[in-house]
């Protein structure tokens, strides 16, 4: 008895400061210490673990209380003490994540409330089993445990616990698609929440009916069972349960593409819930809210709907909302062509997405470390126990010998069954991350597509900034050649003339003199001269048109997946043509080729990378100035660089220019995805750039890229 007292005061002393946070248990303390190993002091000791179990920061508290409440039970043989004990372990166990020991523990607490004949609790503990399962997500477990439960319930007439745990069952064949048999038992459920007069219960049946039928797609019948529970509960005068059945209701016409009846179940839903302030159900009609005007096409009212979800969600950890929300933004923006920000909510979406991951690998870990520890002490106590058995105990040395065998063979039974424990349970995990990682790979294939995109846009977003410029230079020559079309037509209507006279007086014989007359009319040496001019003027019309369109397919034109050799000059000349169609007239532009001109490369993106360093250069520079494009062989490839004349840049803004969306151009006059761009074509194709660029005087980028094949 001295050493249990002693025990017990070390450890109270040890949580007294801890204890001392938490109002409710200052007075259970007290009654503690005059109560140090009685049935008053360990049914405190089991109070203080369950008020601490209802504190998620206080489980360790919680477990270590239940601990020591069952084995001072244990040592006055107080077996109601033991049951209790064991259960609020098990409950702390179970709200910590730790799977196995939660099982572990209901199991004890089971077979403690065996010996004193309380059937009710069994069942508890048989349904706690399960619950903590279908936490875990370990859903062939839970049904297992749920079935014995329920067997175990209707052999001792316990229709309260048998209807909760039919409820139990029903959602886990809900959640493994096997809607049939969930449809069964919720019906039988129905029947014996009625003969309960069950109503509060009774409702809930019918809401999970609803979703079963939701999933089925049969919204009509879903919508049926909603609105009886919705019935039910503004009779019992529930609100809250009344609010969150609104937010469901209003989801589910949402499925049914009822915008109309949507929106409005949804803030109603929305309105209760803001009462409560609950940021659960008030996220998700935000939430669905968003999702009912996306599905309408109503792009802006939807993204305001799901920022305002977020705002919502800014006090809160609840991740896996915020993880809908995101992905939702994505879609929503890609909808309407904006890539930009399309792509920054898919990338807030995976960071979460891998978070989660994170903190479920974090849990288990703990939970691997909980379960060594536990196995550890309960081996230091099988090794204490032969001790002092062999200490106490005169044995025989063959009965020596058959301890030793025994305890070994016990020790290894023990040890053998943690290390399948443990390989059970990383089985389990491996296949999560198996899982995880599927997930992780299409989400990676999204951000690429994503990126993809934003290449193609932003190739024609810079196309599009210059379609003024090579609109009016494509002009110019079409006005000319319609001039010179126009000035040919009329030197051949009087050539008709001279050929129409000379065909119609032939027989006359007067042909020479009539000539002579015409040839003095028309001109007929100034049309030969002016003709040759313009036929000359409008193919040089045409060329112009043809080398301008050229450049323009160059520019558009998409890769096929792997490099092609292709010409380094001919991708510089085509950007050059469209980009100076904008500056001919203030910029001037000077080529110096020595480099070899064939190369292996990706064709689009090469026009693309001189397309957006050459516009860069044509905007750095304000007035008058030039533009040099200059490539040389050297050891490590091609090297090309282009230099311009203008504003230049400061160190900072050097170190910038490469980061997406970074720009210093005015809003609507760029993206500030343009280098960032050009700087990912470069590293795909195994090169490299630098940057030298001085305020007032100008700026020179150097691409190395490797050298071609052909």
């Amino acid at each position: 008895m001295r050493s249990v007292l002693f025990t017990w005061l070390i450890i109270l002393a040890a949580y007294t400061s801890l204890c001392s946070q938490n109002p409710g248990v200052d007075s259970l303390r007290q009654i503690a210490v005059e109560h140090p190993a009685d049935t008053i002091g360990i049914n405190v000791l089991i109070r203080m673990a369950n008020k601490f179990a209802e504190d998620n920061s206080g489980l360790d508290s919680a477990i270590l209380f239940a601990r020591e409440a069952y084995e001072l039970a244990d040592q006055i043989d107080y077996a109601p003490g033991r049951a209790e004990a064991a259960y609020t372990e098990a409950y702390a166990h179970d709200l910590a994540g730790h799977l196995s020991l939660a099982l572990e523990y209901y199991e004890k607490a089971r077979q403690q409330y065996e010996t004193i004949d309380n059937v009710e609790q069994v069942a508890v503990c048989m349904n706690g089993k399960g619950v903590a399962c279908y936490f875990q997500g370990e859903y062939g477990k839970a049904l297992q445990y749920y079935l014995e439960c329920l067997d175990y319930a209707n052999a001792h007439n316990l229709k309260f616990q048998a209807a909760n745990t039919q409820l139990n069952i029903g959602v886990i064949y809900r959640l493994t698609d096997k809607y049939d048999e969930a449809i069964n038992i919720y019906q039988e459920n129905v029947r014996i929440r009625k003969d309960l007069m069950d109503s509060t219960n009774l409702a809930l049946v019918y809401n999970n009916l609803a979703v079963v039928y939701t999933y089925l797609k049969q919204f009509d019948r879903a919508i049926e069972y909603l609105d009886t529970s919705i019935t039910i509960y503004q009779q019992l005068q529930d609100s809250f349960k009344l609010g969150a059945l609104y937010v469901t209701l209003g989801d589910t016409y949402r499925s049914q593409g009822k915008s109309d009846l949507a929106m409005s179940n949804l803030k109603k839903g929305y309105d209760i819930m803001q009462k409560f302030n609950d940021n659960i159900h008030q996220s998700k009609a935000l939430l669905y809210m968003g999702q009912t005007q996306f599905q309408s096409d109503n792009f802006v009212q939807a993204e305001v709907f799901y920022k305002e979800a977020l705002k919502v969600l800014e006090e809160s950890e609840l991740d896996d909302i915020r993880l809908d929300i995101y992905k939702a933004l994505a879609s929503n923006n890609e909808a309407q062509g904006k890539y930009q920000p399309a792509y920054e909510y898919l990338s807030q979406y995976l960071l979460i997405f891998e978070k989660l991951q994170s903190e479920e690998k974090l849990r288990a870990t703990e939970e691997m470390q909980t379960k060594y520890e536990t196995a550890k002490k309960e081996q230091e106590l099988i090794s204490l126990a032969s001790e002092k058995a062999l200490i106490d105990i005169q044995l025989s040395a063959a009965q020596r010998r058959n301890l030793f065998l025994g305890t070994g063979l016990l020790i290894f039974g023990i040890l053998s069954f943690i290390i399948y424990r443990f390989y059970k349970k990383v089985q389990s995990q491996n296949q999560v991350i198996s899982e995880n990682l599927k997930e992780k790979e299409y989400l990676l294939e999204e951000l690429k597509k994503a990126q993809e995109q934003m290449v193609r846009s932003e190739k024609m977003a810079s196309i599009g900034q210059l379609t003024a410029g090579i609109a009016h230079e494509i002009n110019n020559p079409v006005n000319f050649i319609k001039n010179n079309a126009q000035a040919l037509q009329l030197d051949i209507q009087d050539l008709q003339r001279l050929t129409d006279a000379i065909i119609k007086n032939d027989i006359a014989g007067n042909k020479n003199e009539l000539i002579e007359k015409i040839k003095h009319e028309i001109d007929l040496e100034t049309i030969h001269g002016e003709v040759g001019a313009l036929v000359n003027g409008v193919q040089n019309g045409v060329d112009r048109i043809s080398t301008i369109v050229r450049s323009l397919r160059h520019l558009t034109y998409m890769d096929q997946g792997q490099r092609v050799v292709t010409s380094l000059h001919e991708a510089l000349d085509s950007a050059a043509e469209v980009i100076m169609t904008n500056y001919l007239d203030r910029i001037s532009l000077e080529k110096n080729y020595q480099a070899p001109d064939q190369i292996t490369a990706f064709p689009s993106q090469l026009h693309q990378l001189f397309l957006n360093l050459l516009n860069n250069a044509a905007q750095a520079i304000d007035e008058k100035g030039i533009i040099i494009i200059k490539t040389t062989d050297d050891p490590e490839g091609v090297k090309i660089q282009i230099s311009d004349n203008g504003v230049g840049m400061n160190e900072e803004t050097r170190t910038k220019i490469f980061d997406p969306f970074y720009t210093t151009k005015k809003i609507g006059e760029g993206t500030g995805l343009g280098l960032s761009i050009s700087h990912a074509i470069i590293q795909n194709h195994d090169g490299g750039i630098d940057v030298e660029s001085e305020v007032g005087k100008g700026t020179r980028i150097t691409v190395m890229l490797p050298k071609g094949e052909g």
